[in-house]
């Protein structure tokens, strides 16, 4: 990618083909995250679990804004959303099912949560949040 331009959409999806999630991804398994904290199965803690991973998504998407000067903050915030996501999932599994959004956030070799897609798709929550926060 030429430096000197502006980074848009299709710079993401050029430069990360093997892993990327596209937004159509991105949209698709946050409203399979809304489905599981809007079902009748879900609690409070299951309200707060969200709440956490799109806290912590505010929060790593600010940090990567600045990567190099914050490379230590940004690998702690990634390491803390990983956990959070796991949080989120094992207690859907414990008042529910297996979440349908889960598959989409595991690498398909180790079965365990991607880095990178979390990652990306912890900065579209924290798009969600910004825009659904306008006055």
């Amino acid at each position: 990618m030429n430096k000197d331009r502006h980074e848009s959409y299709l710079d993401y999806l050029d430069n990360f083909k093997h892993n990327n999630l596209t937004l159509e991804n991105m949209h698709r398994i946050h409203m399979l995250m809304l489905e599981d904290i809007e079902s009748k199965e879900a609690c409070m803690m299951t309200k707060e679990l969200y709440k956490n991973i799109v806290d912590a998504s505010v929060k790593y998407a600010t940090m990567r804004m600045n990567p190099v000067e914050n490379m230590e903050e940004c690998e702690r915030a990634e390491t803390v959303l990983i956990h959070r996501f796991y949080n989120f999932s094992e207690h859907i599994k414990k008042v529910d099912t297996t979440p349908k959004w889960e598959e989409d956030l595991i690498h398909p070799l180790d079965k365990q949560f991607d880095k990178q897609r979390i990652c990306d798709f912890a900065c579209y929550l924290a798009f969600m949040k910004a825009i659904n926060n306008r006055n």
